[in-house]
Order: structure tokens, then C-alpha cells, then sequence
């Protein structure tokens, strides 16, 4: 069901799979569960107590229709099935929150990473950035160290993510209390300038990432962070293991086919074996269009990166 779920790229969930109790109350121990579905024969007084946003029981005979809560599901129903009462709970919920919270949802983290670096990555990141603006409110965040996205994304500000860490690191963490010219925008997508160099992130520590992390959550303003980043920033596998979902583009090649394993080696050694798990690798397109300095932004979405990010989008690739 997990690799169901999660290649299923239109699902707000990322789903993580257990099969053992005391993992899954070690994991909701440290971890917020949206939706926990769960075994009625493991639904134990110690799992009860973890901090689940929707409790679906899995069980053995068809359930009632007056069966109280928590909510049961025939186990053996086929995975659609199951995922679609989960979804239409997600959107009664959600219309609920709506409501009462005066428009805002369940914000997502969505990471772009890559163990084998690939030009292309970033501008098909910002290209999918830019499509899910289309009708969501997106802010796209760009710490890679790949040198030329600054001009690229150049607006009318240069205050850029290293002066932004500045103020978070001085306690500013209310985007109402940023200097005007720190969030940029671009059609619909809002963006924070890259910063001229990673060395200009250097300063930045683990905990400084995640109160930027709260300060966008805790605004309202956005359904979607886009976080572009790569290993030269001190909380990289942090800010992974925080994101919902992670997407990898990269060639099908030897060079890379060793890059993403021999990564996974490194994140269960470094106690991230769950990074893994969330990450999608997609390949680059056949063909992707050189696209003009002086309309970078402008070009991007046209041709072969445009149809193939709607394609991914959609759940067609």
C-alpha cells in the first residue's frame, strides 16, 4: 500500500509502512501521524496514546455502518478502495479547517534533492514549482549550490535567503516583521532569492532552518514549501527527513545508478533511514530545451519540461 500511496503523486500524504508495533510507537513518539491506519488486533492502549490526526481500524469482517469511533475498514478491501474512504475523510476534514481556520490547510514540505547532480534538476524543480502555483499558493526555496540560479531568478530586490537566515537567527521569525523585497514573486509563485554563495549559509545551523520552516507554517500563506537544497547546507537530511516528499531527478546512467544506494547507505548510517523512503526518483526528459538567459523564467514553462512536470503531476508518469 505504501508504494501505492506514494507514487501517487497527487496524495497529500506520504505514506510510511511498519511492521512492528514497537517501531510505529517509537516513530509517533517523535513524529505527528495525519492518518493512522492500523490492525483493530494492534490498536493497543500505547498506541491509542500517540498523536494521530485520524485513526482508520483495519478489520477482519466487513464493519457496520453504526460502528463508533475509530472509523473500521474491511482489511482485505483492494487499496483504491481503502484510499479513497481515507481521501474523502482528508477532504471533509480539510473543508472543516477551512472554515474554522479562515482558509488555511495542512501545509506540505516538498524537497528536491539529488545524490547525483544534474544541472537540469533544479529547472525542472522550479518549472514544477511554478505549475503548482497555478492554482495553490507556493513559496519555492533554492539553498543548492549550483552557481547560476540567482541571476536566473533575479527580481527587484537582492536581499536573498542568507539575509533572510539573518533575521531568523535574530529572532525575526514573523514573516510580517521580514524587510519588504525577501519574498519575491513571479506570477503566482513566491520566491526567496538564492543567496550569491553556500558559504553565505555556512552560519546557518540545523535549528535556524527549522524555525524558518515555523515561520512560513505558522504565516498561513502558503499550502506549499519547495525546498531545492543539496548537502552544502549544515541541515540537509534534517530538512529531508522533514519534507513529505522528496523528488530526484537525475539520468538513468552507472554514475547515478551508484549515486542513490551508496546515499541511502549514508542516511541510515547518519540515523535517516526514512529519507529513503520518501524519495522519487524520475528520469530527466530525452530532450530538454536550452532556454534564453533574458527569458529564463518566462520560457520555462513551454516545451518538453512543461509536458513532462503536467505528466508527473497528473500521476502519468
Amino acid at each position: 500500500m505504501a508504494g501505492y500511496v506514494n507514487r501517487n503523486h497527487l496524495c497529500p500524504y506520504m505514506m510510511e509502512s511498519f511492521t512492528k508495533q514497537s517501531v510505529l510507537v517509537e516513530y509517533g513518539r517523535n513524529h505527528y501521524i495525519d492518518v493512522l491506519l492500523i490492525d483493530e488486533a494492534l490498536y493497543t492502549d500505547e498506541v491509542c496514546e500517540l498523536h494521530a490526526g485520524k485513526v482508520f481500524l483495519l478489520t477482519e469482517e466487513q464493519p457496520s455502518e453504526d460502528s463508533t469511533a475509530p472509523v473500521r475498514l474491511y482489511k482485505y478491501s483492494s487499496i483504491p478502495d481503502i484510499m479513497r474512504k481515507v481521501m474523502c475523510d482528508f477532504a471533509d476534514r480539510n473543508s472543516a479547517s477551512v472554515t474554522a481556520q479562515g482558509g488555511n490547510r495542512r501545509l506540505q514540505v516538498i524537497g528536491a534533492f539529488s545524490p547525483a547532480p544534474d544541472y537540469r534538476h533544479s529547472s525542472l524543480v522550479l518549472t514544477m514549482a511554478m505549475i503548482m502555483a497555478e492554482n495553490t499558493k507556493v513559496i519555492y526555496l533554492h539553498a543548492n549550490s549550483a552557481y547560476g540560479y540567482r541571476s536566473l531568478l533575479k527580481g527587484a530586490s537582492e536581499l536573498d535567503l542568507s539575509d533572510v537566515m539573518y533575521e531568523i537567527q535574530n529572532g525575526h521569525d514573523r514573516l510580517e516583521d521580514w524587510r519588504d523585497g525577501m519574498i519575491l514573486q513571479y506570477g503566482n509563485l513566491h520566491y526567496v532569492l538564492p543567496a550569491v554563495s553556500a558559504r553565505d549559509l555556512q552560519s546557518a545551523e540545523t535549528k535556524d532552518w527549522m524555525a524558518l520552516i515555523d515561520a512560513i507554517i505558522r504565516s498561513g500563506r502558503y499550502d506549499r514549501i519547495i525546498l531545492d537544497i543539496d548537502e552544502s547546507i549544515e541541515a540537509c537530511f534534517e530538512l529531508l527527513a522533514r519534507c513529505d516528499r522528496i523528488y530526484s531527478f537525475s539520468e538513468k546512467n552507472t554514475f547515478c545508478d551508484a549515486a542513490f544506494p551508496a546515499f541511502a547507505d549514508a542516511a541510515e548510517k547518519l540515523g535517516f533511514d526514512r529519507i529513503t523512503g520518501k524519495m522519487i526518483r524520475l528520469p530527466v526528459p530525452a530532450q530538454t530545451e536550452d532556454i534564453p538567459t533574458d527569458h529564463f523564467l518566462e520560457t520555462l514553462k513551454e516545451g518538453n519540461s512543461e509536458i513532462y512536470v503536467r505528466k508527473l503531476l497528473a500521476g502519468k508518469i
